[in-house]
């Protein structure tokens, strides 16, 4: 086994070569056939200066960036843990933006490193300056490419694309962007309808059908917030709402279980049999500290992920930690509830059936409030 991974790796090595060799030899073709048209890789970078222990990157865009934009990737710039402070401003009318960072600690002095990279040497050229070292200079290239990759995620984020000559493929055109939305939206379609099949074959159909509901409240509630917050929805949030719709499920089946329960155990052993409300408000009060360690473990666990997780879990884990508190909500106050509006109204003429006596309906099979054969007890008003 360790010989075939050595081949395979041996493999992936020379296809990742092959794959690199003829992108550059694709990019250098189309920079002879488009002459005067593509610019040179790193001519997005307008100007890169270090000073002491701060770093000022000027950055070319194809969209103009905004007061507001601008303060929402600084913050998320903030984040990173070697940063002191951050501030990011549009250029005036121009499509760019300057951002200034002051790190906390001036970055140590490395060996010599690999300045093939287009990118790289453009930084590298910029950042040179008298008195400054080789290994200094090297460090601070180092440091400035890291952030330079960063912010370029960042300004994705916000709908801001920097303006380099060869985007990678980590960006997307709108068509691709756009099959794959209808994809997710069809994979989250699909995963309600065998939800509300999986409830229905378990329950009853109302009882899938308020479970569905209640999904899609989840659903619609954490894509606002989200939204709000300014996080794009990618596949990551995609796999992030699928995971959520899973976990809201399976609270709620817990809860609708023990709903069932009560309605099977209604009215036995001479006892006044209950109304639909009050059946449910026992099977959620029963349920509720289930509901409450489940959740309260979960979510400090998301949590963590949230503070800590670094910025490519950080939209995962954020959505992630919405749906759980949208869906631990769902399952108590609005999957249970609903179920009152696909059972009716109960009778507010209705008296509590006396145990001893006979029940006129037995022989017809009379079901109330799905409790066969039992006649529906008068409202109970909660204390």
């Amino acid at each position: 086994e360790n010989d075939e991974l050595k081949n395979l790796q041996t493999q992936a090595m020379d296809l990742g070569n092959q794959v690199s060799n003829r992108t550059e030899a694709f990019k250098r073709q189309l920079t002879t056939a488009l002459a005067g048209s593509v610019g040179a890789e790193g001519s997005e970078i307008l100007g890169a200066e270090w000073k002491d222990r701060g770093l000022t990157l000027r950055l070319a865009t194809l969209e103009p960036v905004g007061a507001t934009t601008a303060g929402e990737m600084a913050a998320r710039l903030k984040k990173r843990t070697e940063l002191e402070d951050v501030t990011v401003t549009p250029a005036g009318s121009d499509k760019a933006f300057v951002v200034a960072i002051t790190f906390k600690a001036v970055p140590s002095a490395r060996a010599e490193f690999d300045h093939s990279d287009a990118t790289v040497a453009r930084i590298f050229g910029l950042l040179g300056g008298d008195g400054v070292t080789d290994g200094d200079r090297n460090a601070r290239t180092a440091v400035a490419s890291e952030l330079y990759n960063n912010l370029i995620n960042i300004a994705a984020a916000q709908k801001v694309t920097i303006a380099r000559p060869y985007p990678s493929s980590e960006h997307f055109s709108g068509q691709v962007a756009d099959q794959m939305k209808w994809g997710a939206l069809i994979a989250l379609l699909l995963s309600l309808l065998a939800i509300m099949a999986y409830v229905a074959s378990r329950f009853e159909f109302r009882f899938g059908v308020g479970a569905v509901l209640s999904l899609f409240h989840d659903a619609v509630v954490t894509v606002g917030i989200i939204s709000l917050l300014g996080v794009r929805i990618d596949l990551t949030v995609i796999a992030a709402l699928l995971t959520m719709i899973g976990f809201s499920i399976n609270d709620t089946i817990v809860t609708f279980d023990r709903i069932r329960e009560m309605m099977r155990k209604n009215g036995l052993n001479g006892a006044t049999p209950l109304g639909m409300p009050e059946i449910i408000n026992i099977g959620i009060a029963q349920t509720m500290p289930r509901t409450v360690l489940t959740t309260g473990t979960v979510f400090l666990t998301v949590l963590v992920l949230v503070l800590f997780g670094g910025e490519a879990l950080h939209a995962f884990a954020l959505t992630l930690l919405i749906g759980i508190l949208s869906g631990t909500y769902s399952s108590v106050f609005v999957a249970a509830p609903l179920l009152l509006s696909f059972k009716g109204r109960i009778s507010e003429t209705s008296k509590p059936m006396d145990p001893n006596a006979a029940d006129p309906n037995a022989e017809a099979g009379t079901v109330i409030e799905g409790v066969p054969g039992q006649t529906p007890a008068a409202p109970m008003i909660s204390p």
